[in-house]
């Protein structure tokens, strides 16, 4: 039934050999990759107007240059990785730039900001959804967190699905996105030019701090502004780090898509940033900016609502950048051994789908703890991407530097350009968000870096102890000393019994034991046994408070003293049922056998299984698993 349920929501599975054709093209994958960065004009905006009101309604003309200001850093970062995207066609982004050219201790930083970075993203966007779906229908307020976690396990369950297909159905809503942001822009410019564009009147009881005495505008408040509208830039950095899922020529395809999803954006967020302004738009948590904006514009008509849907269908998708991206970050933190080696694993839709299943449980757990709120969720997002720019961009630098190609004083000036802007904006972040949450991510960055560690240690250590070289192995088996359980005499037991002989080198060499919680069992036992298994003494291990794992594992250690120089195998028989529903009508002691045996230093236990209303003819390695 699990596996029917799966290729339902999931699909069938796809061979190795079809990866090639789940290469995206260039209009699939800026739906795919551009999603995270086209959506955050849906609260990007909102963010530079909620600090520049504490300086009173007078204050938001400033948004314009603040906005048009992000703009120039979008334009510098764009440039900066389609070089990127050229020097590492293979894909990596941040790490492998920062690894190669910095070393591994910048390489493990920028990972460990990304991977921070990509959750909070997921959980933003998700929070953002729900809100743009609530400003349309606020009686629905009360279900806010269970909007944005169902978003988290649609998006996680399409890209299950596999790249391609994931593709596909995001670029519909996304590509729909940009036409109706596109026409409202066009439609309210239209208005403003022949004067018939609508005002909002200022309400100073929606006002944000219109109850405290107002701040005046100092740098500081506009750089609190511009550290907040730099949101905007998140998912700039994705398309270098998937330019292995593009068409060849990968680099191409690459470079052609980060430039059309510059454009995009540009034109998307100072648009709504201008009319935002024009409009007298007032920020306030009960209602976003864009329906405010759509609503002045249009009315509350087909096309207001068109432009909400479109908008929170961009947002439920938005986290599709990091279900993208963070899986294939971890395969290759997981490919160098500073992730458990599981991310590596494709899963039968050819996706990295513990990456995305890890993703989607830490991204609901954040949503959870601060209750899908964007605003709170917001002064701890785009810290750590701004820290990957800087790294990114200054480990291509070191990497022009030591090229030294055709041009690449040039090449190294644009990313010299890239590194100074963008660690100027994350020194800025850390300094106007630090107190507002932006500690967590300074704090998480490093404990991250020393999961890593801890875990490439492990894997080292491990390594050196498999190595033949190092290690040769000097076991010599002599002789193997058989532990059968013993539950009663039947024919399942027999079998069992069975297999343990023709493994066995002697009788001697077979210890059967039942452990005794039932007295009056052990005598009618003892008969049963002599009657069908002569040859072979049983031991009885009393248990006077009923207990099977304590005695048992007590009787395993003192045989293991008493052989010392033998190999000890144990053997469960286990029963094993037509039906999952049938099993629920045994007590599963095998189950509970194994799993009281679970690290404890015995090289072989072995269930033997006998399959109730199977076939006599079951093969032998059907029953037996080591």
């Amino acid at each position: 039934m699990f596996g029917a349920i799966k290729r339902f929501f999931i699909g069938d599975p796809l061979a190795t050999a079809h990866e090639i054709h789940e290469r995206l093209s260039n209009w699939t994958a800026l739906a795919v990759f551009g999603s995270d960065a086209l959506s955050s004009v849906a609260f990007a905006t909102e963010e530079i107007l909620f600090v520049l009101i504490l300086a009173g309604s007078q204050a938001l003309y400033l948004s314009v240059p603040v906005a048009a200001t992000v703009v120039l850093l979008l334009f510098i970062l764009v440039f900066s990785y389609n070089q990127t995207v050229h020097a590492y066609p293979d894909g990596g982004g941040a790490y492998r730039v920062a690894s190669e050219n910095l070393g591994r201790g910048p390489g493990l930083m920028a990972a460990a900001a990304l991977l921070i970075d990509y959750t909070l993203n997921a959980a933003v966007c998700a929070s953002a959804g729900a809100a743009a779906l609530i400003s349309a229908l606020p009686n629905l307020e009360f279900l806010r967190v269970y909007f944005a976690i169902g978003i988290i396990i649609a998006v996680a369950m399409i890209n299950l699905r596999g790249v391609k297909e994931s593709g596909f159905i995001f670029a519909i809503p996304i590509y729909f996105f940009i036409a109706t942001m596109a026409t409202l822009i066009l439609t309210g410019l239209f208005q403003l030019f022949t004067g018939s564009l609508v005002t909002m009147t200022v309400q100073q009881s929606v006002e944000v701090g219109a109850t405290e005495s107002l701040q005046t505008v100092t740098f500081f408040l506009l750089l609190r502004a511009f550290a907040s509208g730099c949101t905007a830039l998140t998912g700039v950095e994705a398309i270098s780090n998937g330019v292995k899922a593009f068409k060849p020529p990968e680099p191409d395809n690459a470079s052609k898509t980060l430039r059309m999803l510059g454009l995009c954006l540009a034109f998307i967020f100072i648009g709504v940033t201008f009319l935002a302004y024009k409009i007298n738009v007032q920020p306030n948590h009960t209602e976003t900016v864009i329906s405010q904006v759509a609503s002045t514009i249009y009315g509350r008509n087909i096309l207001y609502y068109l432009t909400q849907f479109f908008t929170i269908a961009i947002l439920f998708l938005s986290a599709n950048t990091s279900f993208a991206d963070f899986p294939r970050l971890s395969n290759l933190l997981a490919k160098d051994s500073f992730l458990p080696r599981q991310l590596m694993n494709r899963g039968d839709r050819l996706v990295f789908s513990n990456g995305i299943f890890l993703l989607a449980i830490v991204a609901i757990i954040l949503i959870a703890l601060f209750q899908a709120s964007v605003h709170l969720l917001i002064p701890l997002f785009a810290v750590g991407v701004f820290l990957c720019f800087f790294l990114s961009d200054f480990g291509m630098v070191s990497y022009w530097y030591k090229k030294k190609s055709k041009n690449w004083k040039l090449s190294a000036s644009v990313n010299a350009l890239g590194a100074f802007a963008s660690s100027s904006v994350f020194m800025a972040m850390v300094y106007t968000k630090f107190i507002h949450g932006a500690w967590i991510v300074i704090l998480a960055v490093p404990i991250v870096m020393y999961l890593f560690h801890v875990i490439h240690s492990h894997y080292i250590t491990f390594g050196k102890t498999l190595s033949i070289e190092d290690n040769p192995p000097t076991t010599c088996i002599m002789s193997n000393k058989i532990i059968l359980l013993i539950s009663g005499v039947h024919r399942g037991t027999l079998e069992a019994l069975e297999y343990v002989r023709a493994i066995a080198k002697h009788s001697s060499d077979i210890v059967t034991v039942h452990i005794a919680m039932d007295p009056q069992r052990t005598d009618a036992l003892k008969m049963e046994w002599n009657k069908y298994v002569p040859d072979i003494p049983l031991i009885f291990v009393d248990s006077p408070y009923r207990s099977l794992n304590i005695p048992l594992l007590q009787f395993i250690k003192e045989t293991s003293k008493q052989y010392p120089d033998s190999f000890l195998t144990i053997v469960i028989p286990e029963f094993k049922t037509t039906s999952w529903l049938e099993d629920f009508l045994h007590n599963q002691t095998a189950l509970f056998l194994k799993m009281a045996l679970v690290g404890k230093k015995y090289k072989a236990i072995i269930s033997y299984r006998f399959y109730f209303g199977k076939s006599e003819e079951t093969p032998l390695l059907d029953k037996v698993s080591v």
